[in-house]
């Protein structure tokens, strides 16, 4: 297709057509179902959480939502690096629009689309709305901007758009951002109730009349033949859309003015598509983002394919349209005949990591329907499941049984069989912890035991466990149990220390931990940038620091300085000291295009040390 196309039907048919097309390839559609969270985990997209605590594994997450909410609230500002945070915390949306919906029992005779300027200044026009002026119902009560579209003229043979001899179009306006004016503090999307809020509806009714007034400017007076007149506010769009502000254009702002980040975030499996993206807002910039987002994901370069004619999927596979087909009707959700516990769907009751074998499912329908097991079991109870009060592969005892009573529970269900011991009479099952499946340990192994000198029961060690400190040695000096020893200075390098943590050596350890630790964490999550983020560490490098430290020891332990320096040497395997060119020549290297793919490593440069 080349050109400007209008769909036959109105845009109703651009989703079912989609839909039609996610079906027939094994897809479906759920309605009313708000996704609270998407769950990362190891640096990467693992699925969707639902707010009523479903959640849907997945090892790719799209995201067509406002950019803003899926990383802020729904990945969460914490799992951000720093940068993107801030950059899209402070993003300046475009600004919000507001569309009047009329029909007429007339044919108004318009086709094309209408773009109306109240004046030539329109630089002056946009500046006004940023600086909040109230253009469309404010002190004038006047529209300084309209653009129309005309749904019957471009689609005269579709009798849902309406009856002939009618007319059917939408008038839509900037506004000003933020919500105050509409005498709201926060947007629906928060919470915010505003429907019955008597500002909003002054306001509304106010912003419709100036619309109107606007039109009839353009058009000519037709407010007579108005059948049906509705009006959509940005408060609308956003309790509809989520999007933020109420603007169906997206950022306008974000770190710099026109720049937009692409369908491929810093988390590995969660793309974005929409009007958010570099590709632009609108209905072509939203469709040309998903097709660069799909072939980000399968790798190939579809939207070259789609130009050179090639057809993506089975057109076999759709379904035919009969006569009476309604796109409002195939865009429905498919909740009735989808399965809450089907294929990649976690109930809220079970773990993500869980197995979902024959026997675990068997074990978690017991624990959650028996008396005391899940605390949600009667809350959220899985649809299609009976409430049952005992283990079905356990009966309970009958009417009359020894011991039994009647064999009837409190709430009605049979009790379970007691367990018997052939010593020790009959004792009851122990109840099974929740969240524990059958078979699985119930502790750490214990350590085995043997007797010590005096009879008491130790724990077995071995020869490196039963090394004994000295009380007095600052720098963690030992010696073992049975071998008298003078004691000396520990000369292990620190870089050794900050991963063995030694005694009176808190602070350096975990300073030495925590840049071990921050590179690793930035390095997973930038590697999908392709930034690398690595750690060297020196061990012992003839420095003035390194001498200094020579010294320190020497004068702490009452010893010259070669003696020390020998000391030192002598626990190096390569018997010296590295040099600072050999530091560098590490960190020269890991800047080189050779070192793409080494990221989010602590490397050592220690002549051996590090590794003992």
């Amino acid at each position: 297709m080349r050109g400007a196309y209008y769909p036959e039907g109105g845009g109703q048919t651009l989703a079912a057509g989609l839909l039609e097309v996610i079906r027939a390839h094994g897809g479906a559609l759920r309605t009313y179902s708000r996704v609270s969270r998407i769950t990362v985990g190891d640096g990467r997209a693992r699925g969707v959480e639902l707010a009523d605590g479903w959640r849907a594994l997945a090892p790719v997450v799209v995201s067509n939502a406002d950019y803003r909410r899926t990383m802020l609230g729904l990945v969460g500002e914490e799992r951000l690096p720093r940068r993107l945070a801030a950059k899209t915390r402070d993003a300046r949306m475009a600004l919000p629009w507001a569309s009047v919906y009329v029909a007429l029992d007339i044919d108004i005779e318009q086709h094309a689309n209408l773009w109306w300027y109240r004046s030539d200044d329109i630089e002056g026009f946009y500046a006004g709305l940023r600086a909040g002026a109230d253009t469309a119902s404010g002190g004038t009560g006047t529209a300084d901007f309209l653009f129309a579209s005309f749904a019957s003229g471009k689609d005269p043979v579709t009798p849902r758009i309406c009856p002939p001899g009618h007319s059917n179009f939408q008038l839509m306006t900037l506004c000003p951002p933020g919500f105050e004016r509409w005498g709201v503090t926060a947007g629906p999307a928060d919470g915010e109730k505003y429907r019955r809020n008597p500002v909003y509806q002054a306001e509304k009714a106010r912003l419709t009349e100036a619309v109107l007034d606007a039109a009839e400017e353009a058009l000519g007076p037709f407010r007579s033949h108005i059948t049906h007149l509705e009006t959509a506010t940005p408060l609308t769009h956003e309790r509809y859309t989520h999007s933020t502000g109420g603007t169906p254009f997206g950022m306008a702002h974000w770190g710099a003015a026109g720049a937009r980040p692409d369908t491929a975030t810093f988390v590995e499996g969660l793309y974005v598509a929409g009007a958010n993206t570099r590709y632009g807002n609108g209905i072509t910039g939203s469709a040309v983002s998903g097709i660069a987002c799909a072939g980000r994901i399968l790798g190939r370069r579809l939207m070259h394919e789609v130009h050179n004619g090639a057809t993506l999927g089975d057109p076999a596979a759709l379904p035919e349209r009969r006569a009476d087909w309604d796109p409002l009707e195939v865009s429905r959700g498919d909740e009735d005949r989808l399965v809450r516990t089907g294929p990649g769907l976690v109930p809220p009751w079970r773990r993500a990591d869980e197995p979902d074998s024959e026997s675990g499912r068997r074990h978690r329908r017991h624990q959650w329907h028996r008396p005391g097991g899940h605390p949600r079991a009667r809350r959220q109870r899985p649809p299609g499941l009976p409430v049952r009060a005992h283990r079905p592969h356990r009966r309970g005892h009958g009417q009359g049984a020894p011991g039994g009573g009647s064999g009837r529970g409190r709430d009605g269900g049979r009790r379970p069989r007691p367990r018997r011991h052939p010593a020790r009479g009959t004792a009851r099952r122990r109840p099974l912890r929740p969240g524990r499946r059958p078979g699985e340990q119930r502790g750490p192994p214990r350590r085995r035991q043997h007797r010590g000198a005096h009879g008491r029961a130790v724990a077995r060690r071995d020869r490196h466990q039963s090394q004994q400190r000295l009380p007095d040695d600052p720098r963690g000096a030992h010696r073992r149990r049975h071998a008298r020893q003078e004691a000396r200075p520990d000369h292990q390098h620190r870089l050794h220390r900050r991963r063995r943590g030694d005694v009176l050596d808190a602070p350096h350890s975990a300073s030495k931990h925590g840049v071990i630790g921050f590179t690793k964490a930035l390095g997973n999550e930038l590697a999908p940038t392709g930034i690398t983020v690595n750690a060297v560490c020196p061990g012992h490098v003839e420095t003035p620091t390194g001498r200094r430290i020579r010294q320190e020891y020497a004068a702490a332990y009452g010893i010259g300085e070669e003696v020390a320096l020998k000391t030192f040497q002598s626990k190096i395997p390569l018997g010296r000291y590295s040099t600072p060119a050999e530091v560098a020549g590490l960190v020269g290297y890991l800047t080189t295009d050779t070192a793409a793919s080494i990221t989010a490593q602590a490397l050592n440069v220690c002549g051996g040390l590090g590794a003992s």
